[in-house]
C-alpha cells in the first residue's frame, strides 16, 4: 500500500510540477488561476443555468457501461484499482451539468477495463460469468441500437439545415473575414461563413460566461465602437439557456439595425446606412 501511494504521488507530482514551472516561466500562471481555478472551480459550478442534473433513467443508462468494471473491484490488483479510480475521476465532468459527451475522458479507462474483464471471463471455466457477460453486452447493444435508430436521420449538431441557410445568407451579404456578431445562436456560424467575431475576446453566449465579472460591458463597448454589418440572433425561448437576453444589445438592434432575414427561430439584422 505504501508503494502504491508513493507511485501515485510521483505520477501526479512530476507532470504537474513541469506544467506549473512552464506556467511560471511564461507568465501564464495568473490566467491559469483565474480561469481554471477561480472561474472553473469556485464560480462555474454554482453559476446560473449551469446546473443540469439527470433524471434517474438518464443516470441509470449512462452509468450502465461502467458496470463491467465491477469484477475488477474484487481482484485486489493495483493496476485494476488504478483503472477504476481514473474512470471515476475522468467522469466527474458530468457534474454539475449533465451531458453524455462529458463522459468522453473516462472512455479510454473504460475500454481498457472492459478488455481485461472480457479476456478474464473467457479464461474462467465457470459458465455463469460468460452468461453475465453476454447479458451485459446484449443490454449494451440494445441501448446503443436504440440511440442510433433515434438519431440515424438526425442533423449534425451545429451543422443542420437551418445553420446552412443562415450561413448562405451571411456569406452572400459580407466579405470573408468581415466582422459579424452572433447573439443567442451557435458560434459555428463564424467558421461556416469565414467571418470574425465583432467582440474581443469572443465570449460564448452563455450566462455563466457573460455574467462573470459583468463581461457584457466589454461586449457592448466593442459593438458600439465598431458596429458589425450583420448580427445573427436566435429567437429567445420562454425558459432555459435560450431565454437569456441582454437588454442593451436588444436596444442597439432596435436603434441601429433593420431586420433583413427571418426564418424559423432566428433572425439576421443589417446595420442601417
Amino acid at each position: 500500500m505504501k508503494n502504491y501511494i508513493y507511485d501515485m504521488t510521483k505520477g501526479i507530482l512530476i507532470p504537474f510540477s513541469v506544467f506549473f514551472i512552464v506556467l511560471l516561466i511564461s507568465g501564464l500562471h495568473v490566467f491559469f488561476y483565474k480561469w481554471a481555478i477561480e472561474f472553473g472551480i469556485f464560480y462555474l459550478p454554482r453559476a446560473g443555468g449551469q446546473v443540469l442534473l439527470p433524471t434517474l433513467k438518464q443516470l441509470a443508462i449512462s452509468m450502465f457501461p461502467f458496470v463491467i468494471l465491477a469484477p475488477l473491484i474484487f481482484q485486489n490488483k493495483k493496476k485494476d484499482a488504478d483503472l477504476i479510480i481514473w474512470s471515476v475521476f475522468a467522469g466527474l465532468g458530468v457534474y454539475p451539468r449533465f451531458e453524455l459527451f462529458h463522459f468522453q475522458p473516462a472512455m479510454p479507462f473504460l475500454a481498457i477495463g472492459a478488455a481485461i474483464v472480457i479476456l478474464q471471463t473467457f479464461k474462467n471455466p465457470k459458465i455463469i460469468f460468460r452468461i453475465a457477460l453476454a447479458g451485459y453486452l446484449l443490454i449494451l447493444l440494445v441501448i446503443s441500437g436504440r440511440f442510433a435508430m433515434r438519431n440515424w436521420d438526425g442533423e449534425a449538431r451545429f451543422y443542420g439545415q437551418e445553420e446552412k441557410n443562415v450561413s448562405s445568407f451571411v456569406k452572400s451579404s459580407v466579405d470573408p473575414e468581415e466582422e459579424i456578431y452572433v447573439l443567442n445562436y451557435w458560434d459555428s456560424i463564424y467558421a461556416m461563413t469565414d467571418t470574425l467575431p465583432a467582440t474581443r475576446p469572443l465570449i460564448p453566449y452563455l450566462p455563466w460566461y457573460l455574467e462573470y465579472e459583468d463581461k457584457t460591458d466589454g461586449i457592448i463597448r466593442d459593438l458600439i465602437t465598431d458596429m458589425p454589418e450583420l448580427v445573427v440572433k436566435g429567437e429567445y425561448s420562454g425558459a432555459g439557456l435560450g431565454s437569456y437576453s441582454i437588454d442593451r444589445i436588444d436596444t442597439l438592434l432596435e436603434r441601429y439595425y433593420t431586420l433583413a432575414y427571418k426564418k424559423a427561430n432566428m433572425q439576421i439584422y443589417r446595420l442601417n446606412r
